[in-house]
């Protein structure tokens, strides 16, 4: 990409204000940036596909820069702002109310993602854009969990297949979504698939507690978190999909917690749960793009030819936010059986897939009767190509 494009000024840009505080120095190149931008409705655009809109927003101001903002764009822009604001107090008064409801019935809940880092890093201004809740509870808790939130009024989303009741807490990380009052739930029992058991297990048990409106929450400790959130890029990745926004959240974290989070521990962390790579990867990326410093040994097995294929990829997904590549189908499906232990349990999986409920099917397909789903059974059989290349692999 040349320097001089547009495309390109738009997104050193967004990477200038994807920040929290500003030195005077940060404030003058951001202004000098802004002065260069051409098409405003573009930027806005990028920053609202890449999940950051409310942060820009703010930082637009503390900047200085509005002057050079068509008036439109920063109409745009505070009203995703304030939806953000809104989102983020509904979703944080769900949080809580059913944080006492288990805490009631003896079951410890732990905020992940978006609503941990909203009130851990964010400052609680409702700046962090999330579309859903996700929680992490034991396994041996979750499935009760599960079932006395759906007494209370939440719906589950209904299994792919029947045959899936069984194998549950073996494809990926979390139960089925419920649903409730327009958000949905993830009630997570593991972080790393089936990598990194004891790493969760003493994320619960070493949880910090945090209060939101009066009420007593717990988030995972910062390094364990941290890992978290790369294992959550790393699925996202595998997708083909992309947003700065969780790239922020890591360097936020680095920004208030690294002396928590860059310890001794972190690598052998990281290999426990099967994400060194992409820690190492992350880690360089952050240090490249953002004005921190992290030490070489956390990316010491980077090549430099893999340095420029992370970068390259970064810049990609940051100007192509949002979409998923469906040429990946594959690689997630592989992501999802590798989850799943045990040679019986890898059969379920792969039939249930192949042959879902008909219900299912018809919301799949948007089909209305059985004969008019009964061709995409057909289709859904070539997956047992992709079966036998994952067993394979």
């Amino acid at each position: 990409m040349r320097p001089d494009t547009s495309e390109y000024k738009n997104s050193q840009l967004l990477l200038l204000l994807c920040n929290d505080g500003f030195t005077e120095d940060q404030k003058a190149m951001v202004k000098r940036m802004a002065s260069e931008i051409t098409d405003w409705e573009e930027f806005s655009d990028l920053a609202i596909d890449n999940g950051v809109a409310a942060v820009v927003n703010v930082n637009i101001g503390e900047c200085g820069i509005t002057e050079l903002i068509p008036q439109k764009v920063q109409n745009k822009l505070e009203a995703l702002k304030n939806k953000t604001l809104v989102r983020v107090t509904f979703i944080s008064a769900e949080a809580t109310e059913i944080t006492k409801l288990l805490e009631a019935e003896g079951i410890k809940m732990v905020l992940l993602k978006g609503l941990a880092l909203e009130y851990t890093v964010y400052g609680g201004r409702g700046l962090r854009q999330m579309n859903d809740a996700d929680v992490l509870i034991t396994p041996d808790k979750a499935f009760v969990a599960w079932h006395l939130l759906q007494r209370e009024g939440f719906i589950a989303r209904p299994l792919k297949s029947p045959l899936y009741k069984r194998i549950s807490m073996c494809i990926g990380n979390h139960l089925p979504e419920l649903h409730r009052n327009g958000i949905s739930l993830d009630i997570h029992h593991r972080l790393f698939q089936k990598q990194g058991k004891a790493l969760a297990q003493r994320g619960i048990e070493e949880a910090q507690k945090i209060e939101i409106s009066g009420t007593t929450c717990f988030v995972l400790p910062p390094r364990i978190a941290f890992l978290s959130m790369i294992k959550h890029i790393q699925k996202h990745g595998i997708k083909g999909e992309f947003q700065v926004r969780l790239y922020l959240d890591l360097f936020l974290m680095l920004k208030y917690k690294s002396e928590e989070i860059l310890g001794k521990d972190l690598l052998s962390e990281a290999e426990e749960a099967c994400i060194s790579k992409d820690l190492s990867a992350t880690l360089y990326i952050l240090s490249t793009y953002w004005d921190i410093d992290i030490p070489e040994i956390y990316f010491p097995s980077l090549s430099d030819s893999e340095k420029k294929k992370y970068l390259s990829a970064f810049m990609k997904g940051l100007n192509n936010p949002g979409k998923i590549d469906p040429e990946r189908n594959r690689d997630i499906y592989e992501y999802n059986l590798k989850s799943v232990e045990g040679a019986v349990n890898k059969l379920i999986f792969f039939a249930g897939d192949v042959f879902p409920s008909v219900s299912f099917m018809m919301e799949r397909y948007n089909k209305k009767n059985l004969v008019a789903i009964l061709p995409y059974y057909l289709i859904r059989t070539e997956k047992v190509f992709w079966f036998i290349r994952a067993l394979i692999k």
